[in-house]
Parts: structure tokens; C-alpha cells; sequence
């Protein structure tokens, strides 16, 4: 999961969190039967709630789904289960056969 794509979709309930809020707010204050602080706390609420409690869980499942896919199907193992997020923006990757690098810099001259 992008970090970028977590932060527009917290921003999106957000936005959604605090329209409802305004809605409520908007149709109840005039009401003078209604209790002030109760409605200011219902609006807490709504603004409050919109950041699903299980979001960590559900992230820390998806990465270990992810990794016993990994072993099954490809027989890859994973000793840091955190990059495997940051393995989906790889579109290169390039091994150099001795295992040691011959220069600082490394110059990719094509690939087949």
C-alpha cells in the first residue's frame, strides 16, 4: 500500500466525515429543543469515526498475505516484511554476478 494512496483515501473520509458533520450541525443548531453540547459531541463523533479502528490490522494482513503468496507461489522468502510495499514500485532490477561491485558507479546498458 503507497503511502500517497493511504493519505488520499484518510483525506477523502475526512472530506466525507466533515460534510456529514456540517449537515448535522446545519439542520440541528436551530432546533431549540435539542441539547448544544450533546450535538457538538455527535459532531465529534462523526469527524472522530471516519479513521477506521482496524486500519493498522487490515495494512499488517495485507503484507502477510502477501508474503505467504510470495513463498507459495514463488518460492521467495521475505526477512523484512515491511519493504514488501515499497517491492510493488520496482520496475528495474539489476544483480551484478560476482556479488561485488567492480565500481562506485553502476551504468545499466540495456536490458533483455
Amino acid at each position: 500500500v503507497n503511502a500517497k494512496e493511504t493519505l488520499y483515501f484518510l483525506l477523502l473520509l475526512l472530506v466525507c466525515a466533515l460534510a456529514s458533520a456540517a449537515t448535522v450541525l446545519q439542520h440541528a443548531w436551530g432546533d431549540v429543543t435539542r441539547n448544544h453540547f450533546k450535538l457538538i459531541l455527535h459532531v465529534v463523533i462523526i469527524i472522530t469515526s471516519v479513521i477506521p479502528p482496524e486500519l493498522p490490522m487490515e495494512l499488517s494482513l495485507a503484507v502477510t498475505t502477501s508474503l505467504s503468496e510470495l513463498v507459495k507461489r514463488y518460492q521467495v522468502y521475505c526477512t523484512e516484511p515491511f519493504r514488501i510495499p515499497l517491492a510493488g514500485l520496482v520496475d528495474t532490477c539489476c544483480f551484478d554476478k560476482t556479488g561485488t561491485l567492480t565500481s562506485d558507479i553502476m551504468r545499466l546498458h540495456g536490458v533483455r
